[in-house]
C-alpha cells in the first residue's frame, strides 16, 4: 500500500520570494507597454534615432535648427543660404530663384518682382588721373592733343598749346567730342557756354594771360543710338605748372 506524501505548508521566506518574483515580472511588462508621461528624454534616444518622416511638417522653427542648411525649398528668413527656391529675406544667397529681399545675391532670377532683362548695367565711371602734356613745337597754332577718356560714342579730349602763334598765351583746353547731331551743353568757370557745333563742346580752359586754372563740366546726348546715350564729363585744365606746359584731370560718367 502506497503512502501519501504529505506536502508541508510553504515557509514565510518562500512566500516572500515568490511574491517579489511576480512583482518584478509584472513591473517589466508594465514598463514595456505603458510608459509614464514625460519619461523619455535625450538620454533614452539613440543618435540619429528620429528620422525626417517622423517629424511633423511645419513643426520645427529656426530656433530648433542649429547649423547651415545647404538647400531649402522655402525660407522666410535666411542669413546665409547656398541655394533657396524661395526666400522672404536673405542676407547672402549664392543662388536664389525668388528673393523678396536680398542684401547680396550671386545669382537671382527675380529682383523686386522684375526680370533681370528689365535692368541695365550701371553707368561706367572713369577717372584716369592727372595727365601732363608739353607742346613740342611752341609758337605754332596746332599743339598736341590726347584722348583723356572714351565714354560710349563720346571722347574727352585735351589740347595743349604753348606760346600760341608766337605771340599768344599758353592754352590748356578740354572738350567733349561726339558724333554729328549730338546735343551738348556745359560751362567753364562761372560762364555758361553752349557750343554752336554739336560735335565739339569746350567745358574747361586755362590761359597763361588771365586764368592759369579752369574747370567745368559738360553733358552730351548722342543722336540715333538705341539707348540715346547720355554722358557727363567734368574736368580741370592748368597752364604754367612746373610739371609741364599743361596739366589735365577728367572724370567721366557714361553708359
Amino acid at each position: 500500500m502506497r503512502k501519501r506524501m504529505k506536502l508541508g505548508r510553504p515557509s514565510h521566506g518562500t512566500v516572500v520570494a515568490y511574491l517579489a518574483l511576480f512583482v518584478a515580472i509584472g513591473g517589466s511588462a508594465y514598463a514595456a507597454n505603458q510608459l509614464p508621461s514625460n519619461s523619455v528624454g535625450t538620454k533614452q534616444l539613440k543618435n540619429n534615432a528620429v528620422k525626417g518622416p517622423k517629424v511633423a511638417n511645419g513643426s520645427l522653427t529656426a530656433a530648433d535648427i542649429n547649423g547651415p542648411v545647404s538647400s531649402a525649398r522655402s525660407a522666410t528668413e535666411a542669413a546665409h543660404a547656398a541655394n533657396a527656391d524661395h526666400a522672404g529675406k536673405a542676407d547672402t544667397a549664392g543662388d536664389a530663384t525668388h528673393a523678396a529681399n536680398a542684401d547680396a545675391a550671386g545669382n537671382a532670377d527675380k529682383l523686386d518682382g522684375q526680370d533681370a532683362s528689365n535692368f541695365v548695367d550701371a553707368a561706367e565711371i572713369q577717372s584716369p588721373g592727372l595727365r601732363v602734356m608739353n607742346d613740342p613745337n611752341p609758337g605754332d597754332s596746332k599743339g598736341p592733343s590726347a584722348t583723356m577718356a572714351e565714354v560710349g560714342v563720346f571722347k574727352a579730349v585735351a589740347l595743349c598749346r604753348a606760346n600760341l602763334e608766337g605771340y599768344g598765351p599758353d592754352q590748356a583746353i578740354l572738350s567733349l567730342q561726339g558724333p554729328a547731331g549730338s546735343s551738348m551743353s556745359g560751362n567753364f568757370g562761372e560762364v555758361w557756354y553752349f557750343s554752336p557745333s554739336t560735335t565739339d563742346a569746350v567745358f574747361a580752359a586755362a590761359y597763361s594771360t588771365n586764368n592759369i586754372g579752369g574747370s567745368g563740366a559738360v553733358t552730351g546726348v548722342a543722336p540715333n543710338t538705341p539707348t540715346g546715350q547720355v554722358v557727363r564729363v567734368s574736368g580741370s585744365a592748368e597752364v604754367g605748372d612746373p610739371a609741364g606746359d599743361c596739366v589735365f584731370g577728367v572724370t567721366a560718367i557714361g553708359p
